[in-house]
């Protein structure tokens, strides 16, 4: 395996994390996938993941991005929503699709002003702006920590 914010269903990074964790509190290892056509950037929030305890998968288009997310038991998708092949909102809607009862968080990424036009209505959970700050992620983990963990999924 590589290692490679706004509302969305009313729910904002800021409001969902009571407090920070340390890096000894953010919960169980989780698998996290990374999806921005920025290659840099991919890697480097896919390090500060990894640095935090996790697995980060990276994808650097939107048809690698649904590739990995249906491959893989993700526990959430970091997607970027202006990708070639296949856009943010694209990827998140059919993973949702292929995945009822059992769907990752997912995280829309903007570097846009136009926040509440760019991720479609219901698609995201979240909605974060880059550059994404320590504290948004670790607010991700503990959202991640207060989910209860979807049925398994068949994948692949």
């Amino acid at each position: 395996m590589d290692q490679r914010r706004a509302k969305a269903r009313g729910t904002s990074v800021q409001r969902a994390a009571q407090r920070l964790p340390s890096p000894g509190e953010q919960g169980p290892a989780r698998l996290i996938l990374v999806a921005d056509d920025y290659d840099a950037a991919a890697e480097m929030l896919a390090d500060v993941i990894s640095l935090d305890g996790h697995a980060a998968l990276v994808a650097l288009d939107g048809r690698e991005a649904l590739q990995l997310a249906l491959a893989n038991e993700i526990d959430a998708a970091i997607l970027d929503l202006d990708m070639p092949l296949a856009n943010g909102n694209v990827v998140a809607e059919q993973i949702r699709r292929a995945r009822p009862g059992c769907c990752p968080l997912l995280i829309a990424l903007t570097g846009g002003d136009n926040l509440g036009e760019t991720a479609g209505e219901g698609l995201f959970d979240l909605l974060l702006t880059k550059p994404i700050a320590r504290g948004d992620l670790h607010g991700v983990y503990g959202i991640l920590n207060r989910r209860s963990r979807p049925p398994t999924c068949d994948v692949g």
